[in-house]
C-alpha cells in the first residue's frame, strides 16, 4: 500500500490531486472481535501508549491530511501512533534491504 501511495502520488503530483495513506495500528474496531484476548495484548504491548486507538483518533488524522494545511503533503503513510517500535520483521528487512543497496 506503501509504495502504490508514493507511486500515484508522484504520479500525479503536478495534477494538484495528493494521494496518502494512513496505516494504523490496533484500532478498536469489530474486527478485533475475531482476534484473540492474547493477540490483541501482544499487539497492544508493541504500541508506545500501551492501548488500542479509537477510529476517531484516525479520523482526525484523515480529516487533516484532507484539509488545506496539508496540501503540501504528497505521497506520505503515516503510521499511527507514529512512535511504535519496529517490529523484529521489519528490522530483518531493514538489514535485508541495507545489505544489497
Amino acid at each position: 500500500m506503501i509504495a502504490i501511495t508514493k507511486s500515484i502520488g508522484k504520479a500525479f503530483a503536478e495534477t494538484g490531486v495528493l494521494v496518502n495513506c494512513v496505516a494504523p495500528a490496533v484500532i478498536q474496531t469489530r474486527m478485533l472481535d475475531d482476534i484473540s484476548e492474547e493477540h490483541v495484548r501482544y499487539m497492544v504491548e508493541r504500541i508506545p501508549m500501551k492501548r488500542v486507538g479509537q477510529h476517531e483518533e484516525v479520523g482526525a488524522l484523515m480529516v487533516l491530511l484532507a484539509s488545506e494545511a496539508c496540501s503540501f503533503s504528497m505521497a506520505r503513510c503515516p503510521t499511527y501512533p507514529a512512535a511504535a517500535p519496529p517490529t523484529e520483521r521489519t528490522q530483518a528487512l531493514a538489514r535485508t534491504r541495507a545489505r544489497t543497496a
